[in-house]
């Protein structure tokens, strides 16, 4: 289900929109071009159909530039199947991508993040934050930092976990979950819809 997108007026709670990753909803319609700047952020290994949506939320609701954190080395180390990650490069380039064919005429910028806000707390003009549904708790933590400085609060728009389809036991598609197919030797992962931007 999805509500209409309220202007945040407080650091938190934060107001959230939720919008259903299974389909282009009306409450996305609605957003589309609504802000000059959204931003979002993440690990995006193995570019997956849950990355494309969160990404063509935030390249669908900004209308000048969109600017997505892609997590460094540094915080990953502990990730379970850490070996079989694509690097850095490999990463921002499939967002790179992914942002390119969304919308053309909105701008892209890739930032390096090595914490759980990068860019949300050193650029007070920012309008809007894309997250899951399993970050909103990070989202909150980012407006109240923004408040501390002084900063308006950010919009949300909150994505909707997307499941394998066919899968009935997980319950959510993840890199974590693409790492241990790959590390347990699956040679063909092409369900995954995995690094082909046109391929949801």
């Amino acid at each position: 289900m999805s509500s209409q997108l309220e202007d945040p007026a407080s650091p938190a709670p934060s107001p959230i929109t939720t919008i259903d990753g299974s389909s282009y909803t009306a409450a996305a319609q609605a957003a589309v071009g609504t802000c000059a700047t959204v931003c979002l952020g993440g690990t995006f290994d193995h570019l997956h159909a849950g990355h494309k949506v969160l990404l063509t939320v935030a390249g669908l609701w900004a209308h000048t530039r969109v600017y997505c954190g892609v997590t460094t080395p540094a915080l990953l180390a502990k990730k379970a199947h850490v070996g079989v990650m694509q690097s850095y490069d490999e990463r921002a380039m499939a967002v790179t991508r992914l942002l390119s064919i969304v919308r053309r005429s909105v701008g892209a910028e890739i930032v390096a993040i090595d914490d759980g806000f990068g860019p949300t707390i050193t650029l007070p003009d920012l309008e809007a934050l894309t997250v899951s549904e399993e970050t909103r708790a990070g989202a909150d933590a980012i407006n109240a930092e923004r408040a501390r400085r002084g900063y308006k609060p950010l919009a949300i728009h909150a994505v909707s976990l997307v499941v394998p389809e066919g899968r009935a036991a997980v319950n959510k598609l993840s890199s974590t979950l693409i790492r241990s197919y790959i590390a347990g030797g699956m040679k063909d992962v092409s369900l995954f819809g995995l690094n082909d931007p046109e391929v949801v």
